[in-house]
């Protein structure tokens, strides 16, 4: 379980973020706040990579005839180096974003950063076929999402 805790703290960094932005409507403090939640969640994964926790298993999340009946999230020593990445990424992400604060989604695309990130790290995560076919849909499904809430304009939204 501990291997998922930047994914649990990244989706609820990005709920936090969300509504202390639409209470406060102050650009600066929400952005600072979304640097301090991504650098503790970066820190964290570094303490992921240090710890080397055992794999978190959800078994016969299917029914029995099929063969890939198994969820296993786990980081190796080669997946915690891209897990790594994909949240410093994240990190250049929100410090670059420091100068787009007056543009109008900025809330969104912050948070849209770091959902997309936490679907990333889930499918980083995925040792099973299943696993990470469900984290790719889930990315997709993100990917739409943050589009649709960063485009203003509603007819945008079909092309």
């Amino acid at each position: 379980m501990l291997s998922l805790l930047p994914v649990f703290m990244l989706l609820l960094s990005a709920i936090v973020i969300q509504a202390v932005g639409r209470v406060t409507k102050r650009a600066g403090s929400t952005w600072w706040l979304a640097t301090i939640f991504s650098s503790i969640t970066w820190l964290s994964l570094i303490l992921v990579g240090l710890l080397d926790p055992s794999e978190f298993v959800i078994n016969d999340w299917l029914p029995a005839p099929y063969p890939f009946t198994t969820i296993i999230f786990e980081f190796t020593r080669q997946t915690w180096i891209f897990g790594f990445l994909l949240v410093t990424m994240l990190l250049a992400v929100i410090l670059y974003n420091a100068r787009h604060l007056e543009s109008p989604y900025y809330l969104n695309k912050i948070t849209g950063s770091m959902v997309i990130t936490a679907f990333g790290l889930l499918a980083v995560l995925s040792r099973s076929n299943l696993a990470f076919v469900l984290t790719w849909s889930l990315i997709d499904l993100a990917e739409f999402g943050v589009l649709a809430a960063v485009i203003g304009n509603v007819k945008n939204h079909q092309s």
